[in-house]
């Protein structure tokens, strides 16, 4: 109670406070996809290849990067298929994975970088590339003669048809 506390400065407590606290800071991170060879032909092998990086300093992004084939060049089109398992970014900031178009025409793809640490790194995601795939097809040597049958010493002529452009049977 008052009455009993006179003197108040003998209720008077000295407080030393120390504040400790730990700070992050985030580096945003810029995702950019490549491919290679392009353009390609169908069946054959394209290596998409995903470049993370930081804007403000030289710390290497680590986390995983997931790539999409998209039905557009708009980034709606490409979050429902993707291609395979998320692919571990290497000591540089690198993803890389393999694809093959079977048939010719135009694909496109995109990579989406997952940070391992969110408070070091952001997310990111990457431009939307475009994929040329020439369509290849076999091709087919028909060969005909002008006599069949023939006899020893006849003249006789032979025709190549490479490119399937005469009907079948000899011309």
């Amino acid at each position: 109670s008052p009455e009993n506390h006179l003197n108040q400065d003998a209720c008077l407590i000295p407080l030393t406070l120390a504040y400790n606290a730990s700070a992050y800071y985030t580096n945003s991170t810029t995702s950019v996809l490549g491919s290679s060879p392009n353009p390609s032909n169908a069946g054959q092998a394209v290596i998409l290849t995903d470049t993370v990086t930081t804007a403000t300093d030289n710390n290497v992004p680590v986390g995983s990067v997931l790539f999409y084939s998209c039905t557009s060049t708009t980034v709606a089109s490409c979050s429902a298929t993707p291609l395979g398992a998320a692919v571990p970014l290497n000591g540089s900031g690198v993803a890389t994975t393999t694809t093959t178009p079977a048939a010719g025409g135009t694909y496109y793809y995109e990579a989406i970088y997952t940070p391992t640490d969110n408070t070091n790194f952001t997310a990111s995601t990457s431009n939307i590339i475009t994929q040329t795939v020439n369509s290849t097809s076999g091709s087919t040597v028909l060969l005909w003669s002008s006599e069949n049958p023939t006899s020893v010493g006849d003249s006789v002529t032979y025709v190549a048809d490479v490119l399937g452009l005469f009907p079948p049977g000899p011309p």
